[in-house]
């Protein structure tokens, strides 16, 4: 099913997450059965924003396995800061992030990276002197990776498969797969987060 969470600057909606006190783990082998931010802020300086403005507040949201969530809000609401912050991409400024139940920091950036799978519009257009250098075959960057990319979570279970605006270009990439129906499949393997404006992919909401 799908979930959507609208006006993600300052209203996100919150949902009470409990957490127990439990052993540390010694990897992230497990699928990843619940993804939790608890109280996060993040604040990302940059000329725009200085870094006493959060651009998150207060998110408390609770992921669960092969669910779909859009993240839905208008533009410069921070859709896409929220997405990185759930794939691991921005460590949080304050609040908690916990991967099945134990905090993301305890595992490291390989093991994140293996379990967590963050495409976006940047994915299928590096420049070409950076796809040579990357020398992945296909490359990395490329519409062919990101087909190949799908191809490899369709066959796989148990990840997080975080996607911002894939509207703009997944099916670019693969014209023979229409977009809706690619995320359906993805959410019937994986716990997939989208952040768009797109109708059509928050129609899909329960």
């Amino acid at each position: 099913r799908m979930r959507w969470f609208d006006g993600v600057y300052a209203d996100i909606k919150a949902e009470n997450i409990a957490t127990a006190s439990r052993a540390l783990p010694t990897s992230l082998a497990d699928a990843i059965s619940t993804v939790s931010l608890r109280n996060v802020s993040l604040a990302i300086p940059t000329p725009l924003i200085p870094s006493s403005s959060p651009q998150l507040v207060c998110a408390n949201i609770t992921l669960k396995a092969r669910e779909m969530v859009a993240i839905v809000g208008r533009s410069g609401s921070s859709k896409s800061s929220l997405l990185r912050v759930l794939a691991g991409i921005y460590p949080v400024t304050s609040g908690q992030y916990l991967l099945n139940g134990y905090d993301i920091q305890q595992f490291s950036e390989v093991e994140i990276r293996e379990r967590i799978v963050f495409l976006d519009a940047d994915s299928c257009r590096l420049p070409p002197d950076i796809l040579r250098t990357l020398g992945a075959m296909p490359a990395r960057g490329s519409s062919h990776w990101i087909i190949s990319e799908i191809d490899r979570l369709l066959s796989s279970e148990g990840l997080m498969v975080a996607l911002d605006q894939p509207e703009l270009w997944l099916e670019r990439s693969d014209p023979q797969r229409p977009y809706l129906e690619t995320l359906r499949a993805l959410a019937n393997r994986h716990m997939v987060v989208v952040a768009t404006r797109n109708e059509a992919i928050v129609s899909l909401a329960d």
